[in-house]
This record gives C-alpha cells, sequence and structure tokens, in this order.
C-alpha cells in the first residue's frame, strides 16, 4: 500500500475542529463588543444569563433593545416633524405678507 501522508497520525475529527472553531468565534466576539449595542453585549458577556447552550435570553435582551431605539427615534423624528410644521406655517405667514 502507498504512503497515505498520515503515518502514525489519528485521522482529523472534524467534529471537534467544528466545535473548538466555534467556540474561538464566539469567544473573539464576546471578548470586543459591540458599543452600540450596550445592553445586548451586557448580557452576552456574563456567564449567568448567557449559557453557551440557551441563547434565548440574549436574542431577548436584543429585541428590546431594537424597540426601545426605535421608539427613542421614532420620538424624535415626530419632534422634528412638528418643528417642520411650525416653521413652515410661518414661513407661509411670511410669505403671504409679500403677496
Amino acid at each position: 500500500m502507498g504512503d497515505t501522508g498520515n503515518d502514525n497520525k489519528t485521522p482529523l475529527d472534524t467534529d471537534s475542529f467544528q466545535e473548538g472553531h466555534l467556540l474561538r468565534y464566539e469567544d473573539a466576539f464576546l471578548s470586543n463588543p459591540d458599543p452600540f449595542l450596550p445592553s445586548f453585549n451586557k448580557s452576552m458577556s456574563s456567564p449567568e444569563l448567557n449559557p453557551r447552550k440557551d441563547p434565548t435570553p440574549d436574542w431577548n435582551d436584543l429585541k428590546q433593545f431594537l424597540s426601545n431605539q426605535f421608539t427613542a427615534q421614532n420620538t424624535q423624528l415626530t419632534e422634528l416633524s412638528n418643528k417642520f410644521t411650525v416653521q413652515n406655517t410661518q414661513l407661509t405667514e411670511l410669505s403671504n405678507k409679500f403677496t
């Protein structure tokens, strides 16, 4: 039989490789949190809240965080819209004085 290039070595265990690779990726993500998602990353970095086997609480935190951000931005847009409406009314009144 010819040389297999694998003399005295165990076969590559692809399951262990994939699991190790995913854990390294997860560790890298957790050690470099995204500053734009503070509450999400706080829960992700907490071992008590994030057992690696069940990430469901983290997604709930993310959904709540994004919902809060959307509500805050929607409120700001409504306030801006109201300001533009007032300014538009003032400009219309000023324009009517010159016509």
